[in-house]
């Protein structure tokens, strides 16, 4: 394997998009992970068919699920290159990172993350009830727009992901204790 380049990582609408470049500053890899509705798309991981078989996509993969594997990930398979690969051949290797079929719909998995979107939401909602509750108390007023949990709004999407967030390093501490960490 070459020298182990970073990822590059910078964020675009709705997403965030990874790479990795080689030593001349060319990309050699990629993937765009994107959230409409809450719900986490992984797309457009590709690898320079030069650079193929050397664990580029293996680590982008891995990096995706490292940084947003605390929510569910769904990905559509669809082998576009130019090597001999086979969506079916591409599915099993999806499968390595914990990706399932989707019976309903042919061509997409999923990853089933730690704390499903729903769970988020319900303790976002119940932490701004207490939030709000509590503020008076603390001479503390809170802004008229915000007053009313919404979670499509900019605050309401800000507080589920600190939710899910916070949820999943309740979820990896108690792992760590239960593995002796």
């Amino acid at each position: 394997m070459e020298t182990k380049q970073e990822i590059g990582t910078h964020r675009v609408q709705q997403g965030h998009y990874f790479y990795i470049k080689d030593g001349s500053n060319d990309k050699i890899a990629n993937v765009l992970v994107w959230s409409r509705h809450n719900v986490l798309y992984v797309t457009d991981l590709w690898v320079h068919h030069e650079h193929r078989h050397k664990g580029f996509g293996t680590r982008l993969l891995k990096h995706v699920i490292d940084k947003f594997g605390w929510n569910d990930l769904f990905l559509s398979v669809s082998a576009y290159t130019n090597q001999p690969l086979t969506d079916i051949n591409l599915a099993r290797w999806y499968q390595k990172f914990g990706f399932e079929n989707i019976p309903e719909a042919p061509g997409m998995m999923k990853r089933t993350g730690i704390v499903p979107w729903m769970v988020c939401r319900a303790y976002a909602e119940l932490l701004h009830e207490q939030y709000e509750e509590l503020a008076p108390d603390f001479n503390y007023e809170t802004r008229e727009d915000t007053r009313q949990f919404d979670p499509e709004s900019k605050n309401g999407r800000l507080m589920i992901a600190t939710m899910n967030i916070f949820l999943k390093d309740v979820a990896d501490h108690l792992q760590n204790r239960s593995l002796g960490g």
